[in-house]
């Protein structure tokens, strides 16, 4: 996987051969008997290996190779496999990024109308309050002009009403000199 990640298709590719190329050098000097294995009986993966027996040798060459080889097609494909959900994850954070900012944006515009919504409001709160001020003054002036007014229709109509007494008084003081007079 070390390959896979660093060099994607041809790293694994090269990692591969270069294992069945190492494998297949010790293999060989082992075959040779130029390198010894330090168990009594020359043996590997469990299969005993006599000098000079070819067929062990090709058998265990040609399964190594399939191994590796088999090996290799199953990260070549694990790594292509994390490669798609590396992108489809890419592109899930980014479309991800790009609905939070636009909540970001939603809130702080949800935030400005909330603040907007509550100065209007207490704006709203203190004209109505200045308005019931201004009606409260403006009916006890009323109470006010309607007591003037009663008291001065009051002393109007008493002052007529004293205007006609005296003319009346005024109507009888001269009969009553014209009495008199005569």
């Amino acid at each position: 996987m070390v390959a896979a990640s660093l060099y994607q298709k041809r790293g694994i590719i090269f990692f591969t051969l270069f294992l069945q190329f190492l494998f297949t050098l010790l293999l060989v000097l082992q075959y040779k008997g130029l390198m010894y294995s330090t168990a009594p009986t020359k043996e590997i993966f469990g299969v005993e290996f006599k000098v000079g027996d070819t067929s062990s040798l090709v058998f265990i060459l040609i399964a190594f190779c399939s191994y590796s080889t088999a090996t290799a097609i199953f990260a070549g494909y694990l790594a292509n496999f994390f490669k798609r959900r590396e992108k489809k994850f890419y592109g899930q954070t980014i479309e991800l990024f790009k609905k939070t900012k636009e909540l970001l944006q939603t809130k702080n515009l949800l935030k400005a109308a909330l603040v907007k919504s509550d100065k209007s409001r207490l704006e709203s709160m203190r004209t109505r309050e200045e308005l019931e001020k201004v009606n409260k003054e403006l009916r006890d002036k009323i109470e006010e002009l309607e007591k003037f007014h009663r008291i001065t229709v009051g002393r109007e109509l008493k002052m007529i009403e004293l205007k006609k007494k005296i003319k009346n008084l005024e109507e009888k003081i001269k009969e009553s000199e014209e009495i008199n007079n005569k």
